[in-house]
Protein backbone atom coordinates (compact mmCIF):
# COMPACT_ATOMS: atom_id res chain seq x y z
CA UNK A 1 0.00 0.00 0.00
CA UNK A 2 2.75 2.35 1.04
CA UNK A 3 4.55 1.66 -2.14
CA UNK A 4 1.78 2.30 -4.05
CA UNK A 5 1.80 6.03 -2.44
CA UNK A 6 5.08 6.23 -2.87
CA UNK A 7 5.21 5.61 -6.76
CA UNK A 8 2.27 7.89 -7.32
CA UNK A 9 3.59 10.82 -5.39
CA UNK A 10 6.40 10.27 -7.63
CA UNK A 11 6.16 8.61 -10.79
CA UNK A 12 9.26 9.38 -12.20
CA UNK A 13 10.98 7.61 -8.98
CA UNK A 14 10.68 4.11 -8.79
CA UNK A 15 12.10 2.99 -5.39
CA UNK A 16 12.54 -0.54 -4.66
CA UNK A 17 10.24 -2.67 -1.99
CA UNK A 18 13.37 -2.98 0.04
CA UNK A 19 14.45 0.94 0.22
CA UNK A 20 10.44 1.75 0.63
CA UNK A 21 10.61 -0.62 3.85
CA UNK A 22 13.68 1.04 5.02
CA UNK A 23 12.26 4.58 4.49
CA UNK A 24 9.00 3.49 6.49
CA UNK A 25 10.80 1.66 8.87
CA UNK A 26 10.13 2.61 12.72
CA UNK A 27 13.60 1.82 14.26
CA UNK A 28 14.51 2.21 17.63
CA UNK A 29 18.10 2.17 18.66
CA UNK A 30 19.36 1.98 21.78
CA UNK A 31 22.24 4.11 23.18
CA UNK A 32 24.58 1.54 24.90
CA UNK A 33 27.07 2.09 27.16
CA UNK A 34 30.58 4.11 25.57
CA UNK A 35 33.03 1.79 23.94
CA UNK A 36 36.90 2.01 24.58
CA UNK A 37 37.33 5.41 22.42
CA UNK A 38 39.20 5.37 19.66
CA UNK A 39 43.42 6.41 19.65
CA UNK A 40 43.40 10.58 20.16
CA UNK A 41 44.92 12.30 17.29
CA UNK A 42 45.74 16.05 15.47
CA UNK A 43 42.88 17.39 14.44
CA UNK A 44 43.78 18.40 10.87
CA UNK A 45 43.91 15.41 8.48
CA UNK A 46 44.87 14.98 4.70
CA UNK A 47 41.48 13.18 4.16
CA UNK A 48 39.75 11.00 0.78
CA UNK A 49 36.31 12.64 0.57
CA UNK A 50 33.45 10.06 0.06
CA UNK A 51 30.93 11.51 -1.77
CA UNK A 52 26.86 10.16 -2.00
CA UNK A 53 23.90 11.19 -4.62
CA UNK A 54 21.12 10.44 -2.73
CA UNK A 55 18.63 11.04 -4.86
CA UNK A 56 16.30 7.83 -5.08
CA UNK A 57 16.39 7.72 -0.92
CA UNK A 58 15.34 11.72 -0.18
CA UNK A 59 12.92 11.68 -2.72
CA UNK A 60 11.02 8.46 -1.27
CA UNK A 61 11.33 10.57 2.20
CA UNK A 62 9.69 13.26 0.34
CA UNK A 63 6.76 11.08 -0.93
CA UNK A 64 6.70 10.03 2.61
CA UNK A 65 5.81 13.48 4.03
CA UNK A 66 3.50 13.91 1.30
CA UNK A 67 1.28 11.01 1.92
CA UNK A 68 1.43 12.02 5.75
CA UNK A 69 3.69 9.56 7.09
CA UNK A 70 6.22 11.87 8.49
CA UNK A 71 5.48 12.87 12.41
CA UNK A 72 6.34 16.96 12.72
CA UNK A 73 6.40 16.47 16.84
CA UNK A 74 8.97 13.46 15.98
CA UNK A 75 11.27 15.54 14.21
CA UNK A 76 10.97 18.92 15.51
CA UNK A 77 9.12 17.97 18.54
CA UNK A 78 12.05 18.89 20.63
CA UNK A 79 12.24 22.93 19.51
CA UNK A 80 8.78 23.19 18.49
CA UNK A 81 5.37 22.81 20.66
CA UNK A 82 2.89 21.10 19.15
CA UNK A 83 -1.01 20.56 19.87
CA UNK A 84 -2.34 20.17 16.73
CA UNK A 85 -1.06 17.28 14.91
CA UNK A 86 -2.68 17.40 11.89
CA UNK A 87 -1.98 20.92 11.50
CA UNK A 88 1.29 21.01 12.31
CA UNK A 89 1.90 17.58 9.57
CA UNK A 90 0.64 19.96 6.77
CA UNK A 91 3.59 22.00 7.28
CA UNK A 92 6.23 19.89 6.33
CA UNK A 93 7.86 21.18 3.72
CA UNK A 94 10.12 19.16 1.08
CA UNK A 95 13.29 18.80 -0.34
CA UNK A 96 15.31 17.93 -3.85
CA UNK A 97 18.39 17.41 -4.96
CA UNK A 98 19.93 16.33 -2.16
CA UNK A 99 23.78 15.57 -1.83
CA UNK A 100 26.46 15.10 0.81
CA UNK A 101 30.23 14.10 1.27
CA UNK A 102 32.20 13.04 4.14
CA UNK A 103 35.48 12.52 4.83
CA UNK A 104 34.80 8.93 6.57
CA UNK A 105 32.71 6.56 4.39
CA UNK A 106 31.10 4.69 7.06
CA UNK A 107 29.53 7.55 7.92
CA UNK A 108 25.76 9.16 6.09
CA UNK A 109 23.81 12.54 6.38
CA UNK A 110 20.13 12.42 5.86
CA UNK A 111 17.60 15.30 6.04
CA UNK A 112 14.81 13.97 8.76
CA UNK A 113 12.56 16.69 7.79
CA UNK A 114 11.92 20.28 6.91
CA UNK A 115 9.11 23.13 7.50
CA UNK A 116 8.88 27.10 6.85
CA UNK A 117 7.77 29.49 4.71
CA UNK A 118 8.85 30.97 1.58
CA UNK A 119 11.58 33.58 3.46
CA UNK A 120 12.18 30.84 6.69
CA UNK A 121 12.92 27.75 7.03
CA UNK A 122 14.13 24.93 9.62
CA UNK A 123 15.35 21.48 8.65
CA UNK A 124 16.82 18.58 11.36
CA UNK A 125 19.71 16.66 9.47
CA UNK A 126 21.27 13.64 11.47
CA UNK A 127 24.98 12.64 10.73
CA UNK A 128 24.92 8.69 11.54
CA UNK A 129 26.66 5.49 10.22
CA UNK A 130 25.72 3.05 7.51
CA UNK A 131 26.18 0.18 9.87
CA UNK A 132 23.58 1.14 12.08
CA UNK A 133 25.42 1.83 15.48
CA UNK A 134 25.36 4.54 17.75
CA UNK A 135 27.80 7.11 16.21
CA UNK A 136 27.91 7.76 19.95
CA UNK A 137 29.55 4.44 20.46
CA UNK A 138 32.27 5.36 18.30
CA UNK A 139 33.52 8.38 19.79
CA UNK A 140 37.01 9.08 19.95
CA UNK A 141 36.67 10.90 23.94
CA UNK A 142 33.73 9.42 25.95
CA UNK A 143 31.30 12.45 27.16
CA UNK A 144 28.42 12.99 28.84
CA UNK A 145 27.55 16.45 27.04
CA UNK A 146 24.99 16.53 24.63
CA UNK A 147 25.69 19.73 22.76
CA UNK A 148 27.97 20.13 20.58
CA UNK A 149 31.10 22.25 18.75
CA UNK A 150 32.55 22.33 15.73
CA UNK A 151 36.17 23.13 14.45
CA UNK A 152 35.14 25.48 11.79
CA UNK A 153 31.04 25.63 9.95
CA UNK A 154 30.02 27.52 7.55
CA UNK A 155 26.65 28.00 5.18
CA UNK A 156 25.71 30.05 2.03
CA UNK A 157 22.72 31.66 3.60
CA UNK A 158 23.90 35.11 3.92
CA UNK A 159 25.71 35.20 0.18
CA UNK A 160 23.10 32.99 -1.07
CA UNK A 161 19.69 35.13 0.23
CA UNK A 162 20.97 37.99 1.99
CA UNK A 163 19.64 36.51 5.58
CA UNK A 164 20.69 34.98 8.41
CA UNK A 165 21.33 31.30 10.29
CA UNK A 166 21.59 29.74 13.43
CA UNK A 167 22.49 26.35 13.91
CA UNK A 168 22.54 23.34 16.91
CA UNK A 169 24.78 20.85 16.93
CA UNK A 170 23.75 17.69 19.52
CA UNK A 171 23.26 13.90 20.41
CA UNK A 172 20.04 12.66 19.35
CA UNK A 173 17.99 9.43 21.25
CA UNK A 174 19.32 8.10 18.61
CA UNK A 175 23.16 8.76 20.07
CA UNK A 176 23.55 10.25 16.69
CA UNK A 177 24.55 13.84 15.63
CA UNK A 178 21.49 16.24 14.86
CA UNK A 179 21.81 19.23 13.55
CA UNK A 180 18.82 22.07 14.01
CA UNK A 181 18.83 24.33 11.58
CA UNK A 182 17.06 27.81 11.02
CA UNK A 183 17.54 30.29 8.02
CA UNK A 184 15.63 33.70 7.56
CA UNK A 185 15.65 35.77 4.22
CA UNK A 186 14.49 38.67 2.63
CA UNK A 187 14.11 36.95 -0.29
CA UNK A 188 12.10 34.36 -1.30
CA UNK A 189 13.90 30.60 -0.12
CA UNK A 190 11.26 28.33 -1.96
CA UNK A 191 13.28 26.36 -5.18
CA UNK A 192 17.27 27.55 -3.49
CA UNK A 193 19.90 25.43 -2.81
CA UNK A 194 21.19 25.50 0.94
CA UNK A 195 24.53 24.30 1.51
CA UNK A 196 26.46 23.99 5.16
CA UNK A 197 29.86 22.30 6.00
CA UNK A 198 31.83 22.23 8.54
CA UNK A 199 34.84 19.96 10.57
CA UNK A 200 35.18 17.54 13.62
CA UNK A 201 32.98 17.96 16.41
CA UNK A 202 33.85 18.64 20.59
CA UNK A 203 31.67 18.35 23.33
CA UNK A 204 30.79 21.73 23.90
CA UNK A 205 31.46 22.70 27.47
CA UNK A 206 35.01 20.49 27.28
CA UNK A 207 36.58 22.39 23.97
CA UNK A 208 35.35 25.71 25.47
CA UNK A 209 37.30 24.49 28.85
CA UNK A 210 40.38 23.52 26.61
CA UNK A 211 40.73 26.76 24.61
CA UNK A 212 40.27 28.28 27.19
CA UNK A 213 43.07 26.55 29.42
CA UNK A 214 45.09 27.05 26.39
CA UNK A 215 44.19 31.16 25.76
CA UNK A 216 43.57 29.75 21.66
CA UNK A 217 41.25 30.13 19.17
CA UNK A 218 40.17 28.11 15.79
CA UNK A 219 40.47 30.59 12.83
CA UNK A 220 38.82 29.44 9.14
CA UNK A 221 39.42 31.66 6.75
CA UNK A 222 39.86 31.66 2.73
CA UNK A 223 44.16 31.66 3.47
CA UNK A 224 44.36 30.24 6.92
CA UNK A 225 43.02 27.35 9.33
CA UNK A 226 44.37 26.72 12.73
CA UNK A 227 44.99 27.58 16.24
CA UNK A 228 46.29 31.07 17.34
CA UNK A 229 46.99 32.47 20.53
CA UNK A 230 43.94 34.47 21.23
CA UNK A 231 46.42 37.68 22.57
CA UNK A 232 48.17 37.36 19.29
CA UNK A 233 44.87 37.65 17.49
CA UNK A 234 45.80 41.36 15.29
CA UNK A 235 43.16 42.33 12.41
CA UNK A 236 46.21 44.21 10.74
CA UNK A 237 48.58 40.99 10.26
CA UNK A 238 48.11 37.66 9.01
CA UNK A 239 47.08 35.36 12.04
CA UNK A 240 50.17 33.20 13.20
CA UNK A 241 49.83 29.48 14.13
CA UNK A 242 50.45 27.55 16.81
CA UNK A 243 51.23 24.16 17.22
CA UNK A 244 48.40 22.13 19.77
CA UNK A 245 46.69 18.58 19.72
CA UNK A 246 43.16 18.76 20.34
CA UNK A 247 43.07 15.41 20.21
CA UNK A 248 42.36 14.50 23.95
CA UNK A 249 39.03 16.54 23.60
CA UNK A 250 37.65 15.59 20.24
CA UNK A 251 34.84 13.77 19.91
CA UNK A 252 34.53 12.95 16.13
CA UNK A 253 36.68 13.63 13.24
CA UNK A 254 34.83 14.53 10.22
CA UNK A 255 34.67 17.02 7.40
CA UNK A 256 31.49 17.06 5.82
CA UNK A 257 29.05 18.93 3.66
CA UNK A 258 25.43 18.65 2.16
CA UNK A 259 23.18 20.53 0.17
CA UNK A 260 19.79 20.60 -0.85
CA UNK A 261 16.49 22.37 -2.58
CA UNK A 262 13.85 23.48 -0.17
CA UNK A 263 10.27 24.10 -1.10
CA UNK A 264 7.46 25.25 2.00
CA UNK A 265 4.36 23.32 1.95
CA UNK A 266 1.16 25.04 0.79
CA UNK A 267 -0.50 25.27 4.10
CA UNK A 268 2.80 27.31 5.23
CA UNK A 269 2.24 29.56 3.19
CA UNK A 270 -1.18 31.11 4.10
CA UNK A 271 -1.04 34.10 5.66
CA UNK A 272 -3.10 36.63 7.59
CA UNK A 273 -1.99 40.91 6.93
CA UNK A 274 -2.44 44.49 8.01
CA UNK A 275 -1.48 47.44 6.38
CA UNK A 276 -2.27 50.46 8.45
CA UNK A 277 0.48 53.22 7.13
CA UNK A 278 -1.16 56.11 9.35
CA UNK A 279 -1.35 53.82 12.17
CA UNK A 280 1.65 53.44 14.36
CA UNK A 281 3.22 52.07 17.74
CA UNK A 282 5.88 53.04 19.88
CA UNK A 283 9.19 50.59 19.37
CA UNK A 284 11.98 50.32 22.09
CA UNK A 285 15.33 49.88 22.16
CA UNK A 286 17.47 49.10 24.79
CA UNK A 287 20.50 50.71 24.70
CA UNK A 288 24.00 50.03 26.29
CA UNK A 289 27.28 52.55 26.15
CA UNK A 290 30.32 49.94 24.57
CA UNK A 291 33.38 49.26 26.59
CA UNK A 292 36.88 48.05 24.81
CA UNK A 293 38.38 45.23 26.49
CA UNK A 294 41.67 43.76 25.83
CA UNK A 295 42.46 41.83 22.60
CA UNK A 296 39.78 44.59 20.76
CA UNK A 297 36.94 43.25 22.29
CA UNK A 298 33.99 45.04 23.38
CA UNK A 299 31.53 44.63 26.33
CA UNK A 300 28.24 46.16 27.58
CA UNK A 301 28.47 48.95 30.75
CA UNK A 302 25.86 48.19 32.58
CA UNK A 303 25.93 50.91 34.48
CA UNK A 304 24.46 53.42 31.03
CA UNK A 305 21.26 51.01 29.84
CA UNK A 306 18.53 53.14 29.12
CA UNK A 307 15.93 52.89 26.69
CA UNK A 308 14.89 54.49 24.00
CA UNK A 309 11.06 54.85 22.55
CA UNK A 310 10.91 55.62 19.20
CA UNK A 311 7.66 56.67 16.90
CA UNK A 312 7.48 53.57 14.43
CA UNK A 313 4.84 53.89 11.50
CA UNK A 314 4.36 52.76 8.03
CA UNK A 315 3.36 49.32 9.39
CA UNK A 316 2.77 46.50 7.75
CA UNK A 317 2.33 42.81 9.20
CA UNK A 318 2.36 39.59 7.71
CA UNK A 319 1.37 36.48 10.29
CA UNK A 320 1.18 32.87 9.84
CA UNK A 321 1.37 29.15 11.14
CA UNK A 322 5.13 29.29 11.44
CA UNK A 323 5.18 32.76 12.52
CA UNK A 324 5.27 36.25 10.94
CA UNK A 325 6.85 39.30 9.72
CA UNK A 326 6.62 43.24 10.70
CA UNK A 327 7.91 45.91 9.04
CA UNK A 328 7.74 49.86 9.83
CA UNK A 329 10.08 53.38 9.66
CA UNK A 330 10.94 55.37 12.72
CA UNK A 331 13.57 58.43 12.60
CA UNK A 332 17.03 58.03 13.49
CA UNK A 333 17.69 58.58 17.18
CA UNK A 334 20.89 59.77 18.63
CA UNK A 335 22.55 56.84 19.59
CA UNK A 336 22.29 55.41 15.64
CA UNK A 337 23.66 58.22 14.37
CA UNK A 338 26.51 57.98 17.10
CA UNK A 339 27.04 54.32 15.78
CA UNK A 340 27.31 56.12 12.09
CA UNK A 341 30.67 57.62 13.18
CA UNK A 342 31.30 55.08 15.65
CA UNK A 343 29.99 51.69 15.27
CA UNK A 344 30.98 50.30 18.70
CA UNK A 345 29.99 53.32 20.20
CA UNK A 346 26.72 51.81 21.49
CA UNK A 347 24.61 48.22 21.58
CA UNK A 348 21.55 48.90 20.40
CA UNK A 349 18.92 45.73 20.61
CA UNK A 350 14.98 46.62 19.87
CA UNK A 351 14.53 42.89 20.44
CA UNK A 352 13.60 42.25 24.30
CA UNK A 353 11.46 45.17 25.15
CA UNK A 354 8.89 45.08 22.84
CA UNK A 355 5.52 43.20 24.03
CA UNK A 356 3.50 41.48 20.84
CA UNK A 357 0.74 39.44 21.40
CA UNK A 358 -1.71 37.63 19.07
CA UNK A 359 -5.22 38.04 19.78
CA UNK A 360 -7.16 34.75 19.03
CA UNK A 361 -11.24 34.13 17.91
CA UNK A 362 -11.72 33.44 20.96
CA UNK A 363 -10.03 36.27 23.03
CA UNK A 364 -6.89 34.42 24.20
CA UNK A 365 -3.86 35.90 23.76
CA UNK A 366 -0.46 34.20 22.78
CA UNK A 367 2.61 36.07 23.37
CA UNK A 368 5.03 36.66 20.37
CA UNK A 369 9.37 36.90 20.40
CA UNK A 370 11.07 38.83 17.65
CA UNK A 371 13.57 36.13 16.45
CA UNK A 372 15.65 38.73 14.65
CA UNK A 373 15.67 42.05 13.20
CA UNK A 374 17.08 43.80 10.21
CA UNK A 375 17.57 47.56 9.66
CA UNK A 376 18.33 49.61 6.09
CA UNK A 377 18.48 53.32 6.00
CA UNK A 378 19.76 55.18 2.37
CA UNK A 379 20.98 58.28 4.05
CA UNK A 380 18.10 59.66 4.84
CA UNK A 381 16.19 60.57 7.96
CA UNK A 382 14.78 57.32 8.42
CA UNK A 383 15.45 53.45 9.11
CA UNK A 384 13.24 51.04 7.84
CA UNK A 385 12.74 48.09 10.34
CA UNK A 386 11.84 44.36 9.43
CA UNK A 387 11.42 41.92 12.45
CA UNK A 388 10.93 38.19 11.88
CA UNK A 389 8.58 36.91 14.55
CA UNK A 390 7.83 33.40 16.26
CA UNK A 391 4.92 32.67 18.92
CA UNK A 392 5.46 31.35 22.64
CA UNK A 393 3.97 28.59 24.32
CA UNK A 394 3.25 28.42 28.19
CA UNK A 395 6.78 26.89 28.80
CA UNK A 396 7.96 29.66 26.35
CA UNK A 397 8.83 27.34 23.40
CA UNK A 398 8.62 28.03 20.20
CA UNK A 399 4.90 26.95 18.63
CA UNK A 400 2.56 26.32 15.37
CA UNK A 401 -0.48 28.38 15.39
CA UNK A 402 -4.04 27.85 13.42
CA UNK A 403 -3.64 30.74 11.71
CA UNK A 404 -7.85 30.48 11.00
CA UNK A 405 -8.21 31.57 14.45
CA UNK A 406 -6.26 34.51 14.66
CA UNK A 407 -8.10 37.96 14.27
CA UNK A 408 -5.51 40.50 15.88
CA UNK A 409 -1.84 41.81 16.83
CA UNK A 410 -1.11 44.07 19.89
CA UNK A 411 2.50 45.45 19.72
CA UNK A 412 2.78 47.58 22.81
CA UNK A 413 -0.08 48.44 23.30
CA UNK A 414 -1.60 49.25 19.44
CA UNK A 415 -4.31 46.67 18.43
CA UNK A 416 -3.98 45.67 14.24
CA UNK A 417 -6.93 43.51 12.89
CA UNK A 418 -6.12 41.01 10.81
CA UNK A 419 -7.59 39.24 7.53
Amino acid sequence: MYDNKIKKAFENVKPSKELVQRVLAAESIAVHSKSKPAPSFLSRHIFVIATAICTVLICAVIAAAVTGLIDFDTIFGNYIAVKDSELANSLIGTVSHFKYKVSDSDYKIDVKGVTGTEREMIAVVEISRKDGEPTIKHLANPTDEIHLLYLWQEDNANQLLGGSSGIDFYINDAGNIELYMEFGSERKMDGKTITVRGENFYPKKAYKDFKDANGIDYLHQKDFSGYVKVDEIDGGNPPVPTKIDDGGVIALALEWEFSFQYKSSPEALKTKDSFEPDKGFPYYQDVYALIQKEYGSYIKDESTYTVQENPADSVQIKIGSLGGKIQFSYPLNEYERACFGHPMAYSIDGRQGNQMLLIMVDGTKIPIKINSESKSNDGGPLYQCSCSLFYLDEQGRKKVIDIDSVTAISINGVEYGLK
